[in-house]
């Protein structure tokens, strides 16, 4: 573990993973003593920002009203939370995408095609999803694993095509490890797709260049501040790039060793509140 002084000077931002960092088991909202902790951090002035994998869809509006920004499907959305204004985003080019999701059907995945609002998916892919996570479908309100708002699709073209909703994250599920690896060799092929694989079965796919760490670099622009002008916390392999780019990088116990390996301090686990303790030290609110 790396060994770095906290300065908040260097910290006027401070950005947040959601699942692992902040909730545990996909949870809607994080528990009363995160809420609080990160009023008193955005009251204390810092920039509290919600750095996630997940769609808007998936984001409970109680959760979201917790930070002033959001930095949405790994980077592609980035959104106003008072305003509910997209401040930027970064899209698939539909042709990469059409041309993407005809070749995961070769290869067995089942996609979920996230548009900032909605999450579009085939009804195959829909139940392999919750018979994964061991839930009951509900009408249409499982997708890709959370409660949120989604539409299946039959045809690849009406989901994909130029007069379809913008898409920003591809999230692609498989029923083996073997299949999975398969496609995350292949996809990587392709150089107009940022590709990262998840526990063993799952792939996200956005466009190239699009990472949290990006993103979070073009929110500091927007708001005057230097790169890197913040801290990160986070847990899991899809909050690598943010963490090694950020002035100081919070991981938590129950966090993957890649990222553990590049930290600056531990956060106790999820489980016990773990952000909110790491908020009050390092800010000292």
């Amino acid at each position: 573990m790396a060994e770095k002084t906290f300065d908040r000077s260097r910290c006027r931002m401070a950005a947040f993973d959601l699942d692992g960092t902040l909730v545990r088991d996909f949870a809607l909202i994080p528990s009363g003593a995160v809420v609080k902790a990160l009023g008193d951090l955005k009251a204390s002035g810092v920039y509290v920002v919600l750095s996630s994998g997940r769609d808007l869809s998936q984001v409970h509006p109680d959760m979201l009203k917790c930070f002033s920004y959001a930095v949405l499907t790994n980077g592609s959305c980035i959104m106003d939370v008072a305003s509910g204004e997209l401040i930027w985003s970064e899209r698939f080019a539909w042709t990469a995408l059409y041309r993407t999701v005809k070749k995961l059907e070769k290869l067995g995945g089942y996609c979920f095609l996230m548009q900032n609002g909605v999450i579009r998916a085939r009804e195959e892919g829909e139940k392999l999803v919750a018979a994964t996570m061991g839930k009951k479908l509900s009408g249409e309100n499982i997708i890709g694993g959370y409660s949120g708002t989604g539409t299946r699709y039959t045809n690849v073209f009406e989901a994909t095509g130029p007069f379809a909703a913008p898409t920003y994250k591809m999230q692609v599920f498989f029923r083996s490890r073997e299949d999975c690896s398969r496609a995350y060799e292949e996809l990587k092929k392709d150089k107009k797709l940022q590709v990262l694989t998840m526990f063993g079965t799952t792939i996200e796919v956005t466009a190239a260049g699009v990472t949290k760490a990006a993103a979070l670099d073009i929110l500091c622009g927007k708001l005057g501040l230097e790169p890197g002008s913040y801290a990160a916390f986070g847990d899991s392999r899809n909050d690598l790039e943010m963490l090694e780019a950020a002035a100081f990088a919070v991981v938590m116990e129950n966090g993957e060793q890649c990222v553990k390996d590049i930290a600056d301090y531990i956060a106790p686990p999820v489980t016990e509140d773990g952000a909110a303790k790491a908020i009050y030290e390092l800010y000292d609110i």
